[in-house]
């Protein structure tokens, strides 16, 4: 969970922008030099020192060099880096401040190659940054890009050169859309693909918000064209709850503006709104500790393949249940995949029963065992967790991980009640063999200058007794046990 951050080019109300900043302490201000004054960038900080700057020189961001990089050599991709250090150290000298911006969105589509020139250029981009004292943000890649594991073509390594090379005050930056359906319905697609990323660096989400492009035929509408206020807040909360650790900041897009087209996309619309949301909340799609591979009528064992894969021995058309809620995402003759959110599975070894796109609960059917056993693949969003990890190594005394907001919400608020057992403690282990269960946990209590330590019990079929143990802190041998009414 982040709060949010704004990208913002404060043309009509910059008074307006100052305020929001001073009331909502963003976690990122992202703006172009061109549209503000160093003063003013100043005055963001002195409200707002915590919060990450991104500064950006469009002359850099949105050049058409961005599109040549394939024909360019190493040297005039040095120079170009240097040039674009040497404008940004300008900005600074004057006194603006931030991350150095690279090239927004830049063309990954384009190939192989390009992405190996543009990953070249980035090098040099940090290198050059480092001397000046700068910090820089790269990549800035467009939504939904790069490709990854899920796609079943990662690109992420091809980019490993240029990271290497960042310090620990460098981002990468990515951008995050989604239509207005909201922003969990394309997760880990569109929103959440930052989870993918495979690199421990600090990543800020430089433009994120709702933007109907993202849809097939869409257009870039914002979130004024569809929705109150409040429903959009409630969607940019839900987005920031969910963002992995790595997340430092957002930049909502936008926060004022230059061009019109861009003004259903406007924040000032929904300051009030933003100003009272509660951006603190817990996860809903979390990952479990431990699931279940549920099989109707037969589950005769499991063994580990590898890091991602785990076999479970079955019976010729065992029944494969869901162990997850979740969407189906790929399907063919016999295997299918299951975007559970917080992360995929992928059974093999089965014919399918369900459509593809078609939504599943846990014990929905999947398919039917075509063999003797079954495969099942699991991969994390956002953590470096296995198959064997989260199935375990049986398919008994399994606790089911809660998958609703409710049950998370309730979940995390009792656990704070949860009186804790430890089976190594001295007084449960004198209570157990009384069939006593704690009820309360250990307290130290000081009496005439001796330290006690006491614990209450209950017994599950004495309903008006407690009962209470005691000990001097120490010495455990010297223990008592009395009696008090509920």
């Amino acid at each position: 969970m982040i709060r949010q951050g704004y990208f913002t080019l404060p043309r009509h109300d910059p008074s307006g922008v100052q305020s929001l900043i001073n009331d909502t302490k963003p976690s990122c201000i992202k703006y172009w030099v061109s549209s503000t004054s160093p003063a003013q960038v100043n005055d963001w900080h002195r409200v707002s020192p915590d919060s990450k700057f991104i500064m950006v020189d469009g002359q850099v961001g949105d050049s058409s060099d961005k599109y040549k990089l394939e024909a360019m050599t190493s040297t005039e991709l040095k120079i170009m880096a240097e040039n674009h250090i040497s404008a940004y150290k300008k900005w600074r000298d004057s006194g603006y401040l931030g991350a150095a911006m690279t090239f927004n969105e830049p063309p990954i589509w384009q190939g192989a190659a390009y992405r190996a020139k543009l990953t070249e250029y980035t090098g040099y981009f940090i290198d050059a940054a480092h001397r000046y004292g700068l910090s820089a943000c790269i990549f800035n890649f467009s939504v939904g890009w790069p490709h990854t594991w899920l796609d079943g073509d990662d690109w992420w390594g091809e980019f490993k050169t240029a990271v290497d090379k960042m310090a620990d005050t460098d981002f990468i930056g990515l951008h995050e859309y989604w239509p207005s359906s909201g922003p969990l319905g394309s997760w880990p697609w569109l929103t959440g693909r930052h989870l993918l990323c495979p690199y421990d660096k600090t990543i800020l989400i430089s433009e994120c918000g709702l933007d109907q492009a993202t849809v097939e035929g869409g257009s870039n509408r914002g979130w004024r064209f569809f929705m109150s206020p409040e429903a959009y807040v409630a969607q940019l909360v839900d987005y920031h709850r969910e963002v992995d650790k790595r997340v430092a900041g957002s930049a909502i897009f936008l926060l004022d503006y230059e061009n019109n087209v861009w003004d259903s996309f406007d924040l000032r619309y929904c300051m009030n709104q933003l100003r009272g949301a509660n951006w603190s909340g817990p996860k809903k799609y979390v990952i479990p500790t431990q699931v279940n591979l549920i099989t109707n009528p037969v589950y005769l064992g499991m063994t580990t393949v590898d890091k991602y894969t785990v076999k479970f021995n079955v019976k010729t058309g065992t029944s494969i249940l869901s162990p997850a809620t979740g969407i189906i995402y790929k399907l063919d003759s016999n295997s299918a995949s299951l975007n559970a959110f917080y992360g995929s599975y992928t059974f093999s070894g089965l014919t399918p029963t369900v459509k593809n796109q078609a939504s599943v609960v846990m014990t929905s059917e999947i398919g039917k065992a075509t063999g003797s056993y079954i495969t099942v693949s699991f991969r994390a969003y956002g953590i470096d967790i296995g198959a064997p990890e989260i199935f375990g190594g049986t398919s008994t005394d399994i606790v089911t991980t809660p998958t609703t907001l409710v049950e998370q919400t309730v979940g995390d608020t009792l656990q704070n009640y949860v009186i804790p057992l430890n089976s190594n403690a001295y007084f449960e282990k004198i209570a157990s063999t009384l069939g006593y269960l704690p009820a309360s946990p250990e307290r130290d209590i000081e009496i005439n200058g001796v330290s006690y330590r006491a614990q209450v019990y209950r017994h599950p079929n004495i309903r008006d007794k407690q009962f209470i143990i005691y000990a001097p802190v120490g010495e455990w041998n010297k223990y008592q046990w009395f009696e008090r009414r509920n």
